[in-house]
């Protein structure tokens, strides 16, 4: 303000006015502060990027992640289900057959379903937390590997459901990882897609 009124205005707080003395205590804190200099600790700083770090992609190779594997055992095979007396059974490799694996505390149902004359398969499947059944197993990476090249890849649904059609007979894994645990189920498929038959397997 122009100086004349400036030397009013202090006058006037020499007087002793509460409310204008306030006021003036106001603008003298926000000068102060404005013209401070801050300096955010490194910690701070280091915090921050990892907090708006850009999340990857769907397209990110997942099978290079590196995961602490959860092996994957055979809890129930409906191949070795006795069937009724007189029954015919299916042809070598045609059908379906249902399997029920543990990886610690997940449970991974499948149902593998073929053909005869078809080369390819089909797994369906569902994932579960068997000690925590709130948790949700929707959106995970479900993928099928072939050696270390994926085959086939999908994301469960919101019951933890999912489906991977026209799957090559060939040596496969099954791999479900679990980035924010750390780990991924991983199960062998290669001694079931084969064959229908107990004695091969």
């Amino acid at each position: 303000m122009p100086e004349a009124q400036a030397t009013l205005a202090r006058a006037h707080l020499h007087e002793g006015c509460p409310s204008c003395e306030e006021t003036a205590r106001l603008f003298r804190r926000v000068k102060e502060t404005t013209s401070r200099e801050i300096k955010v600790p490194e910690f701070a700083v280091a915090m921050a990027k990892a907090i708006l770090r850009p999340v990857p992609s769907a397209n990110v190779d997942l099978a290079r992640v590196v995961l602490r594997r959860l092996k994957a055992t055979l809890v129930y095979d409906s191949l070795f289900d006795l069937q009724p007396a007189g029954a015919r059974s299916l042809p070598l490799g045609c059908g379906s057959r249902m399997l029920l694996f543990r990886a610690g505390e997940y449970s991974v149902d499948l149902r593998l379903e073929s053909e005869p004359e078809r080369l390819s398969w089909t797994l369906v499947g569902q994932l579960s937390n068997d000690d925590h059944p709130s948790d949700a197993m929707s959106n995970l990476p479900v993928l099928v590997m072939a050696g270390k090249k994926v085959v086939g890849k999908t994301f469960s649904n919101e019951f933890g459901e999912f489906v991977l059609p026209d799957l090559p007979r060939q040596r496969l894994r099954l791999c479900v990882p679990l980035a924010s645990q750390g780990q991924q189920i991983d199960l062998a498929l290669s001694r079931f897609n084969e064959s229908s038959d107990p004695e091969r397997n």
